[in-house]
C-alpha cells in the first residue's frame, strides 16, 4: 500500500502547502524492520554474537557503542594471519528479530552501514543465511574507506548479481529469491591478511527499504511506528497533525516526503529551471521508494489540476520536462508517493 500526499507548488517555486490523502493501512509484523539503524547506543551487543575462525582471530569490544574488531600483531614464520576471520552477526535473537525474516515481502533492497579502519589492509564480506542456503559478497575494499581514522559509508544492494556467491548450492536467482524469504541471519566478516595489528570498528547498521507498521488510530495515525523510532518528536508535537520543527509542513507530511521531522531546513522543494534545450524542467531531490506525478492547471483552482500524461513515475533523477511552449499561465503540483510495506 502507499501514503499520498500532495505538494502544492507553484509555477514560480512558492511552497503552497500540503494536504495528507493517507490509504487505509493493513496489519504488520514485527520483521524485518528497514530504515531502523542499529547504533549499539547501550554500550553492549543487543544480542548479537560473535564468531571467530582461525589460529589468532581478532576479538570483538562492544562497549564503545558499536562493534570493534582488532587483530593482535604476528610474528613467526609459522603464522597464517589469512585463516584468521571474524563473524559479527545478528539471528533471530537480535535487535528484537528486526534484521530476520522476509527480505522479499518487506522489499529490502540493501544492506547500509559505517566502518572505520586503522592499518587494516585485510578484507569485509558481508552474508545473510536462510535455513536452506548461505550467501556471501565481497563488495567492501578498504583501499576505498578514509585511511584518516575517519568513518566511510557502505551500502551493499541486495539482489541476484555476480557479486553474490552461494555456499553449497548453485548460484541463482531462484535459489536467492527463495532464501531472501525466510532469512534467519546477517552479519559482516572481518579477515585479516597481514601481521601487523589491525583494527575494524563498524555503527550504524541499517536495512534499507520501504517504511511499515503503520499506526492504525490516535494522534499518530498515519506515521510509521518505525518511523518514529529513529525519529523520535518532541513531547507534545510528536502526533500526524503536529508540527515539530515548525516549518510548516506536518509531521505526517514530512514523513510521506522523506523530510526531516526535527529540521526546519529540511523541506520539499521544487525548482523551475531550462535544460540546454531551453526546455522547461521541474527539479526536486527523489527520495528512495517514493513514486512522484506531475499535476498541471491553467489556474490555482484546485480542481484545475490534472495529472500530465506520460510524466507519472518517471522521475526517478528528480527532474522532468514540461510543455510551456503555449500562452500559459501554468501552474504545476507534484504528487509524492511513499511506499509502505505490510
Amino acid at each position: 500500500m502507499k501514503m499520498t500526499q500532495i505538494a502544492g507548488v507553484l509555477g514560480v517555486c512558492s511552497l503552497a502547502g500540503f494536504a495528507a490523502l493517507p490509504e487505509p493501512a493493513l496489519a504488520v509484523s514485527n520483521t524485518p524492520i528497514a530504515n531502523l539503524t542499529e547504533r549499539w547506543n547501550t554500550g553492549g551487543s543487543d544480542g548479537w554474537a560473535q564468531y571467530i575462525t582461525g589460529d589468532n582471530p581478532g576479538s570483538v569490544d562492544w562497549t564503545n557503542g558499536g562493534p570493534a574488531v582488532a587483530f593482535a600483531a604476528l610474528t613467526g614464520a609459522s603464522a597464517t594471519p589469512d585463516q584468521d576471520r571474524t563473524y559479527i552477526s545478528a539471528d533471530t535473537s537480535a535487535a528484537g528479530s528486526r534484521f530476520a525474516g522476509d527480505y522479499t515481502a518487506r522489499k529490502i533492497s540493501a544492506v547500509t552501514f559505517d566502518i572505520k579502519v586503522s592499518n587494516f589492509s585485510g578484507s569485509l564480506s558481508f552474508y545473510f543465511m536462510s535455513a536452506d542456503g548461505y550467501w556471501w559478497q565481497r563488495p567492501i575494499d578498504p583501499t576505498q574507506l578514509p585511511s584518516d581514522g575517519t568513518w566511510g559509508s557502505v551500502t551493499i544492494p541486495i539482489g541476484y548479481d555476480g557479486v553474490w556467491h552461494a555456499k553449497a548450492q548453485s548460484d541463482s536467482l531462484a535459489m536467492m529469491t527463495n532464501d531472501l524469504a525466510a532469512v534467519t541471519e546477517i552479519g559482516v566478516i572481518v579477515s585479516r591478511t597481514g601481521l601487523q595489528q589491525e583494527t575494524v570498528l563498524v555503527d550504524n547498521f541499517k536495512l534499507i527499504g520501504p517504511w511499515g507498521q503503520i499506526i492504525q488510530s490516535g494522534p499518530q495515525a498515519g506515521l510509521s511506528a518505525a518511523w518514529l523510532a529513529e525519529h523520535p518528536l518532541p513531547p507534545g508535537k510528536d502526533g500526524a497533525a503536529d508540527d515539530a520543527d515548525g516549518d510548516g509542513m506536518s509531521n505526517l507530511a514530512e514523513f510521506t516526503a522523506g523530510t526531516g521531522a526535527n529540521d526546519a531546513s529540511s523541506v520539499f522543494t521544487l525548482n523551475v529551471g531550462h535544460n540546454a534545450d531551453g526546455q522547461t524542467v521541474l527539479q526536486w531531490t527523489p527520495q528512495p521508494f517514493h513514486t512522484y506525478s506531475v499535476l498541471q492547471a491553467p489556474d490555482l483552482a484546485s480542481s484545475s489540476f490534472a495529472a500530465v500524461a506520460g510524466l507519472q513515475s518517471v522521475a526517478t533523477n528528480g527532474e522532468v520536462v514540461v510543455d510551456t511552449t503555449g500562452d500559459g499561465p501554468y501552474y504545476f503540483k507534484v504528487s509524492v508517493e511513499q511506499q509502505v510495506t505490510p
